[in-house]
């Protein structure tokens, strides 16, 4: 692709970006594309008649530069937009952790995401949790055929990435019970053997 070409579908995206002018529709398409072709990184801005080049860590500055060098949103914008969409969303962070000093930390996303958690009472914030699981998983499956194979059945949308990190050991099987006993007894019964059951009663008797 040229930069011209490039400066078309970025251009596209950019309008389709801003507010009342495009259908939101459209972005997940365009940023697809996008991405896969790395046109972000070099493209033709008609208005000014220059071409924009961004390093390959300046993603986010890309998305946050004013257009018409730039999308002018924020990346949870698109990260709302995108967030059913596994591939994208793989495609999306994937971007955001290249770079020089651009080094994934798990300890350093477990942190934030408890920070964060607490600030908002333990609610999930949308897209945290996913793309630590993505980043985890794509880390295990340079090494392990296994998490390859399972990272692919996440990519296909068979399952969902807090699924697999379940499957493969790496989060531990939960559950949201009801605050009343007749919900907690209806959530426990599905999870729980019948001998797991007796154990939990006895547990909680004694």
């Amino acid at each position: 692709m040229t930069v011209e070409q490039n400066g078309t579908v970025v251009g596209f995206l950019i309008d389709s970006s801003m507010a009342g002018k495009w259908d939101l529709t459209n972005i997940p398409l365009l940023l697809s594309r996008i991405l896969k072709e790395n046109m972000w990184r070099e493209f033709y801005v008609e208005v000014t008649g220059k071409t924009k080049t961004y390093e390959e860590g300046e993603f986010e500055k890309f998305v946050t530069t004013s257009p018409p060098e730039g999308t002018g949103t924020t990346l949870n914008f698109f990260r709302d937009i995108i967030e059913k969409d596994i591939e994208l969303l793989a495609l999306f962070d994937e971007a955001l952790q290249k770079g020089p000093g651009k080094k994934w930390d798990s300890r350093t996303v477990d942190e934030n995401i408890v920070s964060i958690r607490n600030n908002i009472n333990d609610r999930p914030v949308v897209g945290t949790t996913k793309q630590y699981a993505l980043r985890k998983l794509r880390k295990e499956a340079k090494t392990s055929p296994k998490v390859q194979a399972v990272l692919e059945t996440v990519i296909a949308g068979q399952q969902s990435p807090h699924g697999a990190m379940v499957e493969l050991g790496f989060r531990k099987k939960s559950l949201s019970i009801p605050a009343n006993p007749e919900g907690a007894a209806r959530a426990l019964r599905r999870l729980f053997s019948e001998d797991e059951l007796k154990q939990l009663i006895n547990l909680l008797t004694e």
